[in-house]
C-alpha cells in the first residue's frame, strides 16, 4: 500500500470531494483531474467509505488494464481483498448488478462499455483524465456526462510531479493551459536530464538499463508515450532487445 494516502493525509480538495460523495449518495459522480492529483487513491476511499455504511454493499471495481488491477489491488485493505476488480472485458461479460460501481481511466473506454457499466449499477463512480488518454475510439467527453448523468467534481493539485516535470509533460496534454495551471502540492523538485542518441535502438537500450538501475535501487521507473500504437512499437523493440517473443499483431488489452 506504498502509494495509498491514509485520509488524514488527504488535501482539503480530495476531503471535500469524499464529503460530497457521502451527502449524495444517490448521486453518479464523475472524479476529474490531472495525473497525480489523486483520483485512483480517491476511488479506494469511497470503497472503503461503502464498506463502512453498509458492510454487505456489492461494490466492484472496473479498469483497463491488469497492469491497473495490480496496482489498485495494492493500495487496499486486506479485509476487502474480496472485492471484485476487473478489466472492461471482463465486466462486459458479467450479467450481476451492483450496489456501487467503481472506475478509473474512464477516459479510455469505448462508448458501449460505458453505458454497459451505467446500466449494472444503482450508483457509479467514474475517475478519469481526457489528458491522459492513448486510444482512438474512446467516448467522448460529452457523451460520458450524458450517460451517467452525475455530478461532475475536478481536483486541481498536483501531487505526483515536480514543476520541472511538469514543463516537460504539458507537450503530451490537450489541455496545456489548465495543466501548467493546476496547483502543485509538495515534491522534490528534481531537474529532468535531456539525453540524446543517434537512434531509436541506441534510445531504447539508454531507457532499458537506465529503468532496472533505478529499480534495483528501489524506485519506481515510468516512461510516458503518448500514443497506443507507439506504446505497442516500444515494447516489441524492447522483447526484441530482451531476445523474448514478440507480441501478436493483434493484442486484447
Amino acid at each position: 500500500m506504498s502509494w495509498f494516502i491514509p485520509y488524514p493525509q488527504l488535501d482539503n480538495e480530495q476531503l471535500e470531494f469524499l464529503e460530497n460523495s457521502e451527502k449524495e449518495r444517490d448521486r453518479n459522480y464523475w472524479l476529474k483531474g490531472y495525473a497525480g492529483s489523486g483520483k485512483s487513491v480517491l476511488l479506494i476511499h469511497l470503497l472503503l467509505k461503502e464498506k463502512e455504511h453498509n458492510p454487505k454493499s456489492k461494490v466492484i471495481i472496473v479498469l483497463y488494464t491488469l497492469a491497473l488491477i495490480d496496482m489498485i489491488r495494492s493500495g487496499i485493505p486486506e479485509e476487502y481483498n474480496n472485492i471484485p476488480i476487473v478489466t472492461y472485458h471482463q465486466f462486459y461479460k458479467m450479467t450481476d448488478t451492483w450496489d456501487l460501481i467503481l472506475v478509473d481511466e474512464v477516459q479510455d473506454l469505448p462508448e458501449y462499455i460505458v453505458r454497459d457499466i451505467h446500466s449494472k449499477g444503482k450508483r457509479v463512480i467514474v475517475a478519469g483524465d481526457t489528458n491522459q488518454s492513448i486510444y482512438d475510439e474512446v467516448c467522448e467527453t460529452d457523451q460520458i456526462s450524458a450517460i451517467l448523468n452525475g455530478k461532475s467534481f475536478t481536483l486541481d493539485i498536483i501531487h505526483r510531479i515536480s514543476r520541472s516535470i511538469r514543463k516537460i509533460a504539458q507537450f503530451f496534454c490537450y489541455d496545456q493551459n489548465g495543466f501548467n495551471g493546476a496547483s502543485m502540492g509538495i515534491i522534490v523538485n528534481l531537474p529532468p536530464r535531456l539525453i540524446k542518441a543517434q537512434d531509436k535502438e541506441e534510445e531504447l537500450k539508454w531507457l532499458i538499463l537506465s529503468s532496472k538501475e533505478y529499480a534495483k535501487n528501489h524506485y519506481a521507473p515510468a516512461i510516458l508515450i503518448p500514443r497506443q500504437f507507439q506504446i505497442f512499437d516500444f515494447f516489441q523493440q524492447l522483447l526484441k532487445f530482451e531476445n523474448k517473443p514478440l507480441l501478436p499483431n493483434h493484442l486484447d488489452t
